[in-house]
Formats: C-alpha cells, structure tokens, sequence
C-alpha cells in the first residue's frame, strides 16, 4: 500500500475515516461516505495522492456539515432525513482501512 504516498496525508485519511465514523450522518450521506471510503482505499492501493487527497477532502466536507448543523435548528427537509450512526458492516470497513493504514504506515515508510 505504501507507495511514496505523503505519510501526512495518510494520516490525514486514517483520521477522516475515524472522525467520520463517530459521527452520525444522514442515510444519503453513508452512501456518499461508502463512495468516499472505496476511492480512499483505491487511492492507497495505487498510490495516487491525487485521489487520496480528493477522498479525504469528500469526508472533511461531511464532518464540516455536521460540526456546522451541531446546535441549529433543523431545515424541514432535514427532519424528513434523520441522521443515523454508522451501521456496524460500515464500522467494520472503516476500522479495517484504519488498521491498513496502520499496518503499512506503522515503520513511517
């Protein structure tokens, strides 16, 4: 997996997947974050910084719109879509790119 890929942006990716799995997103949103999470790991797989970066910059995006909408009343259209947790097969993948990360990073090659 490791293939001359900036360590700080895999950082970065290891904690976007992280952040987003604690939070609870709405079920058009999991879709968009099972996208997300396939390209990261595609990215890795690769080698393409490129990618890694856009996949990682998709799930800040989704953190950003939670940590934004925390305290605000919600839009009507927003009631008709409730936020829910990450389901446990989306925990399972997430945690499993996570030790990935881990894995191939874990010697700072």
């Amino acid at each position: 997996m490791n293939q001359g890929i900036d360590p700080a942006l895999v950082e970065e990716a290891r904690e976007a997947v992280s952040m987003t799995l604690r939070t609870r997103l709405t079920v058009s949103d999991w879709v968009s974050y099972d996208d997300a999470v396939a390209r990261l790991s595609a990215a890795l797989d690769d080698g393409n910084e490129s990618a890694l970066r856009e996949a990682v910059l998709d799930l800040d995006e989704m953190a950003f719109r939670v940590s934004r909408k925390q305290g605000e009343e919600p839009d009507a259209d927003e009631e008709d879509d409730p936020e829910v947790e990450a389901s446990a097969a989306r925990r399972d993948v997430g945690n499993e790119l996570i030790h990935r990360i881990d894995t191939a990073y874990a010697d700072g090659s």
